[in-house]
């Protein structure tokens, strides 16, 4: 059985890596290793969610630690992984310069962002050590695309594949038929035309453009709810723009919510929305595509092409007229709602499911091995 160490930045409930390294252990001796997160912090997360695996955490606390870089370094060369798995940025960094001094350890990093979009600091940790790396994993078509203007500096010999990401189908459908957003959040289902989106409250999911054109939305129909579920530092900036525009009863933070209980609102929903001015994939989305949601999505990649071009409706980044205006035409039409959730669930189901993630993972993992 191959040893294979996943190295990320910190555990979250809602931590793609964690999630992949977890169910990839059921089968494969799998450990992680965390650089941010203490003891009392995996405490502290396994009280939320379930850790079927090995968890080591590092406590760094700055980038410049170099003592906690020796103590990843020490544990490294003491478990003599087979593979190394990177997800981000720092730790994909010192991962595989220890991976090329220990030497004969298969390297694989997966790029789950758009690299035009990040710093010139991330730019230069990723792409001046990913030619240590034996194979480049991209989360989705247009992850691997933006990667095009600096593919010359990497090997040819370098492998690249694409894997879109996972989600637990199971789980999310068990959120079915649950009344959970009447009980919690006192909404009256059979009269509120609910909306709903998940997300960091950042500055990049732009939520500020939903709360507009719900704001717009609300002044024909005024039996209708917005539900935002996630935290983030805009979250103040975005209560005062939901009290400004006079809407503050109708729009319900959620703050962070546990996995089941996202999945019990998104299953109540009658329309989701995704307003990011970038994404690298959106898992956020696909989940809601499971649980049989109608979606409108700006028109940015790789929205369209994770959910499928004629499986949703897109509007123009940033413009909430256009949103507004297509919330309107899908609040009235309720068949044509049935039918975009009906074909976004079947198309997520048959692409996007944590097993096959994880099988398309397992052939890498063997491919290298081998």
């Amino acid at each position: 059985m191959a040893k294979i160490i996943h190295i990320i930045n910190k555990i979250t409930i809602t931590s793609i890596p964690f999630e992949l390294a977890n169910s990839l252990s059921k089968s494969d001796d799998v450990i992680i290793i965390s650089l941010y997160d203490s003891n009392q912090d995996i405490k502290n997360i396994k009280k939320i969610i379930n850790i079927n695996l090995e968890v080591i955490p590092i406590n760094m606390k700055t980038k410049l630690d170099y003592k906690k870089v020796i103590s990843l370094f020490k544990i490294l060369k003491s478990i003599k992984p087979n593979i190394i798995h990177t997800h981000h940025t720092l730790s994909g960094f010192l991962a595989r310069i220890i991976s090329k001094i220990l030497g004969d350890i298969k390297v694989v990093t997966t790029i789950h962002t758009d690299i035009r979009f990040i710093s010139w600091y991330q730019k230069f940790l990723r792409l001046s050590t990913l030619n240590f790396a034996d194979q480049i994993v991209f989360n989705s078509n247009n992850t691997k695309k933006a990667f095009t203007k600096w593919d010359k500096f990497l090997s040819k010999n370098l492998k690249r594949k694409i894997i879109y990401n996972g989600v637990d189908i199971d789980k999310i459908l068990e959120g079915e038929n649950n009344n959970f957003i009447r009980k919690v959040y006192k909404i009256e289902k059979e009269k509120d035309f609910v909306i709903g989106t998940v997300g960091r409250l950042e500055e990049v999911k732009d939520h500020r453009t939903l709360i507009k054109a719900f704001s717009i939305f609300i002044k024909k129909y005024p039996d209708s709810k917005l539900i935002i579920v996630g935290s983030g530092s805009q979250l103040k900036d975005l209560i005062k723009l939901s009290n400004k525009l006079d809407i503050n009863d109708k729009v319900i933070f959620t703050g962070l919510l546990a996995r089941e209980s996202v999945y019990k609102v998104i299953n109540e929903l009658d329309l989701f929305a995704i307003t990011s001015k970038y994404e690298g994939f959106c898992n956020a989305m696909v989940e809601a595509m499971v649980a049989e949601n109608a979606i409108i999505a700006s028109n940015i990649e790789p929205l369209p092409e994770v959910l499928g071009k004629n499986n949703g409706v897109f509007f123009d980044p940033g413009n909430a007229e256009d949103l507004a205006d297509k919330i309107f035409h899908l609040y009235q039409s309720s068949k044509k709602r049935k039918d975009l959730a009906r074909k976004a669930k079947e198309y997520a189901i048959a692409n996007y499911s944590l097993e096959k993630c994880v099988d398309e993972y397992k052939k890498v993992y063997q491919e290298l091995l081998s």
